[in-house]
């Protein structure tokens, strides 16, 4: 299976779930999510650039994906103390449902595991060839 195709819709999504955040509204005053969105615009912004380029690409893979399983937790988390997840500014300006957030989350993060395995695979063929 090829990846680069996947890794870069990934990439684009990341990218553009990066830039969304820099037009949330502050739904709240002193939005406890602020600070969980700041970090994940950079990381979504860097390593979302990262899927665009074969060298990084299974290094952004894993990396988002665990992103992802720590957005589902963070925000399980936060709803379980009561706080309303429609209000995050996860997705930018768009208000989603917690089970949206979830479903989301998850689909993004096994999409991202199917690219680091295929880049696994890619990078392990290359070596074999090399050492063969």
């Amino acid at each position: 299976m090829r990846s680069p195709g996947l890794a870069s819709l990934l990439g684009v999504v990341f990218l553009t779930m990066a830039v969304a955040k820099l037009f949330a509204p502050n739904y709240l005053c002193a939005n406890p999510f602020d600070a969980a969105n700041h970090l994940m615009m950079i990381v979504e912004f860097i390593a979302g650039l990262g899927l665009l380029h074969r060298d990084r690409r299974r290094f952004s893979a894993i990396l988002l994906a665990a992103l992802m399983v720590g957005a589902m937790g963070f925000l399980t988390f936060a709803r379980s103390r009561g706080y309303d997840p429609r209000m995050c500014g996860c997705f930018g300006p768009l208000k989603m449902p917690f089970a949206a957030h979830l479903v989301v989350a998850a689909v993004l993060a096994v999409a991202c595991a199917v690219v680091f395995a295929a880049e696994e695979r890619r990078l392990r063929a290359r070596t074999s060839a090399s050492a063969g």
